[in-house]
């Protein structure tokens, strides 16, 4: 088996040899691809290994950006009704995002209202706002987005912990065990 193989390369290299260039140049490129279909064959799972683990990440890294964007966005409790002024929690989330964020995550998107001036004097109160926070770096990026934020508003959690609290049963310890 292995003497049929060699007689075999044998012939196509005297043909090769003594073959015109054009017919030479067609052989070479045979070999070429031959070469390479056995690198590519012994190689095998590799050259698929890293498409494979992208493809796998790259749900991952769309659900970590879309997290930062809602995590980093502000919502209509964090603007006064009727106002581009922004309420006490909105300034500490503009605060958080510039001061706590590492420098390539802080970006602040502002939720899009249903007035489209509203939606930009919200944009210009919360540029102004980030301008007073920054050190070094330039101003953030402040963006529109038609996602709201993650959460509630304030009163709305402070009202179900207070009903919460209240339902609680009164604490009692246990009544001592009567010894045997």
């Amino acid at each position: 088996m292995a003497r049929m193989g060699l007689s075999t390369l044998l012939t196509l290299l005297l043909t090769a040899a003594c073959a015109s260039p054009v017919q030479a140049d067609a052989l070479a490129r045979l070999f070429r691809h031959m070469e390479s279909d056995f690198r590519t064959i012994n190689a095998w799972p590799y050259p698929h290994v890293i498409p494979d683990r992208q493809s796998v990440r790259t749900p991952f890294d769309i659900m970590t950006q879309n997290g930062r964007r809602r995590q980093n966005t502000l919502g209509e409790y964090h603007f006064q009704r009727d106002t581009a002024d922004v309420t006490e929690a909105g300034w500490q989330k503009i605060r958080q995002v510039i001061l706590k964020s590492p420098p390539q995550y802080r970006t602040v998107f502002v939720q899009r209202s249903a007035d489209p001036s509203e939606t930009a004097a919200r944009v210009e109160t919360v540029k102004k706002i980030a301008a007073q926070f920054m050190t070094e770096g330039g101003l953030p990026q402040v963006l529109v987005t038609n996602d709201g934020p993650a959460g509630w508003p304030a009163d709305r959690i402070q009202t179900i912990d207070a009903r919460y609290r209240d339902s609680a049963p009164d604490p009692r310890l246990p009544a001592p065990k009567k010894e045997s």
